[in-house]
């Protein structure tokens, strides 16, 4: 009975120790949020300040892919309470039926302060049936990073660094970056493979629509043609970081963001990084903040952090640390709006969103259009890299659809074309020591077996061995003192040491048993 007791409060223990150790001073309420977001894409100051503010404890998972991030929440059905999936990965997840239908009532922040523009652009990938199963978080281009030193030496004009072209061009052998991303990698290469249709009229969102046996056949092209031109090397996140240390690499395909802090990070090291938009089209992506069915957390929990970081103060505090664009506009154009304070360069506060300003206009981003300006326009200027020209993103970007049924053939082309990144005496160096390591564990078992074989296979080779041992083993047994005898007992008894027989008599047998 008192086992049974134990065990029960033992349970019962178990179950009440997480719930406990959520309740800390900091967090008496012991309300945890579990976030699953990219790798530095927030601020962590803001985390901080949410837990402070709403007495909460904030759990925050990092992941580099979206397809990992997918295979968590489908396959290991991991339980988070918000994930910040890419625009396709939404409508992947939306088929999936793992994502739960947003209460606009409650993302009331989020809604009085997002681009009309954001709105207009993404509704389509990211709703169903009439629901929207997501809200904006950051948006972007991409590009292509490079590095002006290297470019110049090449002698390359404008019209080459504003082209995908470039990421095939045979100066730069070994000194260009790919995402190591199907989505990111396979979109700007689809542009790349139909540069003469979209020049001929086709629009870029029809070719990044685009889900065929012509697209992959031409993308196979591509890739393979990159690689004997330039030998790619796949990355992530580590090209934002190397090309703004050092002069060794050219090119690399980024992210909007990316690059932007990049670009900023290479002044401290006396590197001149810029990043071009290429004339043929480009990917336009938004990441969204989604909630999974099986989560957690109390959904008004959820819905005060959606709200709280859709707030223009924080919103503007979140770029300025990550160097990405917010979906948030804010309201009004005047100094009480963070997002236009800052874009008018009226911030001082955050020199980072200001150090690049541009002259181009960008009222569609508060507006949803262009025809505000001639009224405000004229007093927008912000880096291009954040705010491209209306016209750029209007004709020239389109947004990536899920790939659906052709999904397997785009993962499997891209397994056959994409290779690995070890050098080839790499490669050779990893199979000998493979190789070496088997045979040593070989010897060691079959010892005994190979001593065997080789004593048959070559008798001559073991009896020259033997032949030469035997005289010292000659000599040893002749300087061995003789052991002193006894004479035997007449009658039987239990048999002493001095009985034991030697090594060449014959083997003893005690009396008793005779």
């Amino acid at each position: 009975m008192k086992k049974t007791k134990f065990l029960v409060l033992f349970i019962i223990a178990a179950l009440l120790l997480p719930i406990l150790a959520a309740c800390t001073p900091q967090n008496p309420t012991g309300k945890v949020l579990r976030i699953y977001n990219w790798a530095d894409y927030i601020d962590p100051d803001l985390i901080t300040a949410f837990e402070e503010q709403y007495g909460a404890t904030v759990i925050y998972d990092e992941f580099d892919t979206n397809e990992i991030m997918y295979t968590q929440l489908t396959d290991a059905k991991e339980e988070y309470d918000l994930v910040c999936p890419s625009d396709y990965m939404i409508q992947k997840l939306i088929e999936a039926d793992v994502l739960q239908a947003i209460d606009e009532t409650k993302a009331a922040t989020y809604y009085a302060n997002v681009s009309p523009f954001i709105e207009e652009k993404f509704n389509p990938i990211i709703s169903n049936d009439g629901d929207k199963y997501a809200v904006g978080y950051m948006w972007g281009l991409m590009g292509i990073l490079y590095n002006q030193t290297n470019v110049a030496a090449k002698n390359k004009t404008d019209a080459e660094i504003n082209s995908w072209n470039i990421l095939f061009d045979t100066d730069f052998k070994n000194q260009v970056y790919m995402k190591d991303s199907i989505r990111d990698t396979f979109a700007a290469l689809s542009i790349y493979a139909y540069q003469n249709e979209i020049a001929s009229g086709t629009s870029v969102q029809n070719i990044l629509s685009k889900k065929d046996d012509d697209l992959l056949a031409r993308l196979k092209d591509a890739m393979l043609k990159q690689k004997e031109a330039v030998k790619p090397k796949f990355e992530v996140d580590k090209a934002k970081n190397t090309m703004a240390k050092s002069n060794k690499n050219s090119l690399a395909l980024m992210w909007s963001g990316d690059a932007y802090t990049s670009i900023w990070d290479a002044e401290d090291n006396d590197i001149d990084l810029a990043f071009a938009l290429p004339t043929e089209g480009n990917n336009v992506f938004m990441d969204g903040l989604a909630i999974p069915k099986n989560h957690k957390a109390d959904e008004q929990l959820i819905y005060d952090f959606i709200n709280f970081i859709s707030d223009p103060a924080n919103a503007v505090q979140n770029m300025s640390y990550i160097g990405y664009t917010s979906v948030i506009a804010g309201q009004g154009t005047d100094g009480s709006n963070p997002i236009y304070k800052y874009m008018v360069g009226e911030d001082t506060e955050h020199e980072y969103l200001n150090k690049q300003r541009g002259s181009q206009n960008v009222a569609y981003f508060f507006f949803g259009d262009n025809d505000t300006y001639n009224v405000v326009g004229e007093l927008y200027g912000i880096s291009e890299i954040m705010y491209p020209e209306y016209d750029y993103i209007n004709t020239r970007c389109a947004i990536m659809y899920d790939y659906g049924d052709y999904t397997q053939k785009f993962n499997d082309l891209w397994l056959e074309t994409r290779g690995t990144d070890f050098p080839g005496w790499a490669i050779a160096l990893i199979i000998v020591g493979v190789l070496l390591i088997a045979a040593a564990f070989f010897i060691i078992k079959y010892k005994k077996q190979i001593l065997a074989f080789i004593g048959k296979k070559f008798p001559n080779l073991v009896k020259s061995k033997d032949a030469k041992t035997a005289p010292a083993q000659s000599a040893n047994t002749a300087a061995a003192p003789e052991k002193p005898t006894e004479p035997k007992d007449t009658q039987p008894s239990e048999p002493t040491k001095q009985q034991l027989p030697d090594d060449d008599d014959d083997e003893f047998i005690p009396p008793d048993k005779k």
